[in-house]
């Protein structure tokens, strides 16, 4: 129990922590209004002379107040209560946006550090699964406020009279039992439609990115009859939650006010309670069952949501500390000409007891064209990532090298180096813009319109050029073709005159025309950049100096 509730505050944070404790004074502060409220509406009974002044248990100061400021009084005390339900229904609203927040936040962090990600399991936990565990907390802050009101409610109407009490209790406690029941079918179902949401999502996700696939296989119909039977299983699942739900606030609504009427009916019988506590009781009494109900209707909340609570509780740690090499990198290398990387004897691998390279010695000479080819999986990405200094070996050395051998610590030099160094990936990126400033992004200094229509030129985007570059290009580059987008990753990467420049199956969607044109102007730019090219295709083995194949 120590370890959870330590995990749990850890991953609520500081924050959420703070305002849940802060929910225990909420609570009394409700059961202080509440308490007034009973004796005020005593106080506005008598000044209307519909009770005795003997039946009433309020200072006997109050009792010389004329009907407009016993009137005023009633009014200042459900204005002070109207305040509490305002600030009631912000703090748990405020408690769910603040966790929330703070885990996307995480979440963003983790995405933009990790080497590589599940962009599915990303878009799943930052929407559906934050979001739920959200719903927890706020649940848990309702709960923290209301069952601090009822208990302090309950041990009034004990101080007040204990048998009455007692008996109203044991009565109540035998009502509890189907609610209990009716929480384990709750759980249940909470578990049901989360495992339905995933599968709905996961389905959805795959037949998107296969869509081609599924219109040339006419199973369009198939498939929207398989994502359509999952919605309708959610809806069942959810509609059989709420009516559970409705029960488990109806049960204590009604037998509640059937055990008051009970105990009040006894108490003035067999004079068990002084008269004049009778309505202070009978309100007292009425206010705990409507803040226990509302503690009912929360647990059912809070259990339908925790299934998402215990998958953000699996993926926390990742997320929390995510894989990325975060070793210094403050030393500044000296002007250089060309730059290469070396690997000395390195071993490297994700998990213990299986690596993925062995013993990885090998030289890319500063100015070369080094050309990486393999199967899918075998750790061509794995490799540049080390390239980059993302990734630290479980054993060997990285360095950086010139054109006379000397070598630099490559971790040291690591955000000097990444500067210098420019990538064209498969999947290009670009943003709602123009041209230009998808060219541009993250250069620190101006470049003229020479400058970049050269580049356009160089990588074969001729028809950025007819656009002109103040074109709008909307995200992701709707309306430019595969081919398109990938020369414009490449003119921008050209843009920033790399020392190094990374190819990462740059060429792969382009026509074996442009891409012999694209790989003439990657060759011109040998011997004053060192080029690393991961490719499948041939049409970079005549120009490279070093190969490597890994298998």
């Amino acid at each position: 129990m120590k370890i959870f509730l330590k995990t749990f505050f850890e991953i609520c944070g500081k924050k959420v922590s703070s305002l849940l404790f802060f929910g225990i004074g909420f609570g009394t502060l409700a059961f202080v209004i509440e308490y007034a409220f009973a004796h005020v509406i005593q106080l506005f009974l008598y000044g209307l002379q519909l009770v005795n002044k003997e039946t009433l248990t309020i200072p006997q100061f109050f009792l010389s107040w004329s009907l407009q400021e016993i009137i005023l009084c009633v009014i200042g005390i459900a204005f002070f209560r109207s305040i509490f339900q305002f600030f009631q229904a912000y703090l748990q609203g405020a408690v769910r946006e603040w966790f929330v927040y703070r885990h996307r936040s995480l979440l963003v962090d983790y995405s933009f550090e990790c080497q590589s990600v599940n962009s599915g399991l990303i878009v799943t936990t930052f929407y559906e699964v934050i979001q739920g565990a959200g719903s927890v907390v706020a649940q848990l802050q309702t709960l923290i406020i209301q069952l601090t009101t009822t208990i302090l409610l309950i041990c009034t109407l004990f101080k007040i009279s204990w048998v009455p009490t007692l008996g109203g209790g044991f009565l109540l406690g035998l009502v509890a039992i189907p609610i209990f029941y009716l929480d384990r079918k709750i759980g249940k179902i909470g578990s049901k439609i989360y495992a339905v949401a995933a599968i709905t999502n996961k389905r959805l996700l795959s037949a998107i990115k296969n869509l081609i696939f599924i219109q040339l296989s006419g199973t369009q119909n198939l498939e929207k009859k398989l994502s359509n039977n999952s919605l309708l299983d959610a809806l069942h699942a959810t509609l059989h939650y709420n009516q559970i739900r409705g029960l488990k606030f109806a049960f204590p609504q009604f037998f509640g006010v059937v055990i008051l009427c009970m105990t009040v009916f006894f108490s003035k019988k067999y004079e068990i309670m002084a008269s004049s506590m009778i309505l202070t009781y009978f309100y007292l009494f009425l206010r705990s069952i409507q803040s226990l109900t509302e503690v009912f209707r929360s647990t059912s909340e809070f259990i339908v949501y925790w299934p998402r609570w215990k998958q953000l509780d699996i993926t926390w740690h990742p997320i929390h500390a995510p894989k990325i090499n975060n070793r210094s990198s403050t030393q500044t290398l000296p002007p250089l000409q060309q730059i290469g990387i070396e690997f000395n004897n390195l071993d490297f691998g994700y998990t213990s007891g299986k690596l993925i390279f062995k013993n990885l010695s090998l030289k890319v000479t500063p100015g070369d064209l080094f050309l990486v080819r393999g199967p899918s999986g075998v750790g061509k990405s794995t490799l540049i990532h080390l390239m980059l200094g993302y990734l630290s070996p479980l054993q060997g050395e990285l360095y950086l090298v010139d054109n006379q051998g000397t070598r630099f610590d490559l971790y040291s030099h690591k955000s000097d180096f990444l500067k210098k160094t420019s990538y064209v990936g498969p999947e290009p990126f670009l943003f709602e813009g123009t041209i230009q400033e998808n060219l541009c992004y993250g250069l620190d200094q101006k470049c003229s319109k020479e400058e970049i229509h050269e580049v356009l030129k160089k990588a074969e985007c001729h028809f950025a050029l007819e656009m002109g570059t103040d074109h709008i290009i909307t995200e992701q580059g709707t309306g430019l073709s595969a081919g398109q987008k990938q020369r414009i990753s490449l003119a921008r990467a050209l843009l920033r005159n790399p020392q190094v420049l990374i190819l990462d199956e740059a060429t792969s969607n382009l026509d074996e025309e442009t891409e012999k044109k694209v790989v003439s102007t990657v060759e011109k730019l040998k011997n004053h950049t060192t080029i690393i090219v991961i490719s499948h295709k041939k049409a970079f083995d005549l120009i490279a100096d070093e190969k490597l194949i890994l298998s």
